[in-house]
């Protein structure tokens, strides 16, 4: 399978392409193709248009004129890591989109044209690694909160059970609210403290 292109895509429909896909889009299938995607697709940004991987971080235009911070070091989840020589181009050098932060010994990537020209995932270490680029006031891992009325509430990461009653004794109503989830909403009553004197709801 291929992507073609750079479609608009969530940080999650990113994630979800799998190992052995292949991107292509401005006429290229290797590594820089995957960054393209990712910058155009899911953040929203303009076409990088530069010679190679290593110009992401050598060219200082790509930060200043695409919206992204140069970072050195303690990558975070959706920067995009450029890396020269070694087990790296050196001329070319190479680049990808870090899906697991830095835990002090490596950090995960998602990139193309390691293996040959299709999506793979790695663990990387420092070396050779010549910079990140971080997104500015946008995190694709985070998406905006919606606007809500003062009719409505978003459940909390646990989610929300409806009750007949504002209380923990009351009767446990269908459909309950999952985590993330906006409710709608009649009225308001303050119920009693679920975690007061041992209490769950």
């Amino acid at each position: 399978m291929t992507i073609y292109d750079c479609p608009a895509m969530s940080w999650q429909d990113f994630l979800n392409i799998p190992n052995g896909e292949t991107v292509f889009n401005h006429g290229a299938s290797e590594c820089v193709a995957l960054a393209n995607l990712y910058n155009e697709g899911v953040l929203g940004g303009g076409f990088v248009a530069v010679g190679s991987a290593l110009q992401w971080w050598t060219n200082g235009n790509v930060s200043a004129n695409h919206g992204f911070d140069r970072i050195d070091s303690n990558p975070q989840v959706g920067d995009i890591f450029i890396a020269s020589c070694e087990i790296y181009n050196c001329q070319f050098g190479h680049i990808g989109v870090v899906v697991r932060a830095w835990d002090g010994s490596t950090f995960g990537t998602m990139e193309q044209n390691v293996y040959g020209e299709f999506v793979s995932r790695h663990d990387r270490t420092m070396a050779n690694v010549d910079g990140f680029l971080r997104p500015i006031n946008q995190s694709p891992i985070t998406p905006p909160a919606p606007s809500l009325l003062g009719t409505q509430r978003i459940a909390g990461p646990n989610g929300a059970n409806r009750r007949a009653e504002p209380n923990t004794q009351g009767e446990i109503l269908e459909p309950h609210l999952d985590a993330g989830v906006v409710g709608n909403f009649v009225n308001f009553a303050h119920g009693e403290d679920p975690y007061r004197a041992g209490n769950h709801l």
